[in-house]
């Protein structure tokens, strides 16, 4: 029988000065380190319940608004690994203190900047590290549609610019097996943007829906669904794609309320996932296949040149 997952729930208080709360557990897996204020998740609560548990009786703050914003794995100095449900907290009410019995030591600190005495959780670490919740960050959590729309068309114009970099004769080539083409870089990124946009609305449609990550299963499925088999390697039929996509992402979105973007369904393992973060996945995975079309340019500028001599 597979172990049961434990599961967490942490808060990422941010001020307005765009420094964050951290804490020194006292007990627990995680006792003698720091992380962002963090609660293990019993049976009989959800993440959600949790949490104000957390913000409430840990810290002695009322909650305010607050919205999912990662899941992540923390693994503790004695290698328990629990999967931890970040929320943004913002506009409470109160000033956080610490609980003798929950942690030993508080303090604010900015995300970038953490001072020597504060030995944080290595898992805590790297996702700082690795993520982004600066100022900007917070800000950008607050798009507006219109705000989320503009990204998307930036994020798919520059990815078509560098496409049509590519040499037309070598669309379809790709330098070894390992690697995709001009052609199906431009067709993986629709196909992504259709399956999580796609996806995306069920949760704000279906109760009981249980959103899946997108992986090649799914990509072939919807390929074939959205282009003839016959051409579906073409140019323009990936071009149409792209374009058919965008139509029906950016009318989606702009259809909805507002309140919309910021709401949130499940996962395959229960763990809440929003709107709001699968159409930012969106726009980064676009940003992401730029880097790649980018890398391919260069590869093939320096094959043409090598046979030039």
């Amino acid at each position: 029988m597979a172990e049961q997952q434990v599961i967490g729930s942490m808060a990422l208080l941010v001020r307005e000065d765009q420094k964050i709360l951290l804490v020194k557990h006292e007990r627990g897996p995680f006792a003698g380190e720091w992380t962002m204020p963090l609660i293990l998740v019993p049976d009989s609560l959800t993440a959600e319940e949790s949490l104000e548990v957390l913000l409430t009786d840990s810290l002695s703050i009322t909650p305010g608004p607050y919205e999912f914003y990662d899941t992540i794995y923390v693994t503790s100095h004695e290698s328990e690994r629990v999967v931890v449900n970040i929320f943004t907290c913002i506009d409470w009410v109160g000033e956080p203190r610490v609980i003798s019995d929950v942690y030993v030591d508080a303090g604010w600190s900015s995300p970038d900047a953490i001072p020597d005495d504060i030995i944080l959780n290595k898992s805590i670490e790297r996702w700082l590290a690795e993520a982004s919740v600066s100022g900007t960050d917070q800000k950008a959590r607050s798009l507006s549609k219109e705000d989320i729309c503009a990204q998307l068309i930036e994020a798919r114009g520059n990815l078509l610019a560098a496409f049509d970099q590519v040499p037309v004769k070598h669309r379809l080539d790709s330098p070894d097996l390992e690697q995709m083409s001009a052609v199906e870089i431009l067709a993986l990124a629709a196909e992504f943007e259709d399956y999580l946009v796609f996806t995306t609305k069920k949760i704000t449609t279906d109760d009981n829906f249980c959103w899946e990550p997108f992986n090649i299963q799914q990509w072939r499925r919807s390929h074939d669904l959205l282009i003839d088999t016959e051409s579906r390697d073409t140019e323009s039929s990936v071009r149409d794609l792209m374009s058919s996509v965008a139509i029906s992402t950016d009318s989606w979105i702009k259809m909805q309320d507002e309140q919309v973007l910021l709401s949130w369904g499940n996962d395959v393992s229960n763990l809440p996932i929003s709107v709001f973060a699968q159409l930012m996945k969106v726009v980064r995975n676009y940003e992401d296949r730029l880097d790649q079309l980018t890398e391919l340019v260069l590869e093939i500028q320096i094959t043409e040149r090598a046979l030039r001599g």
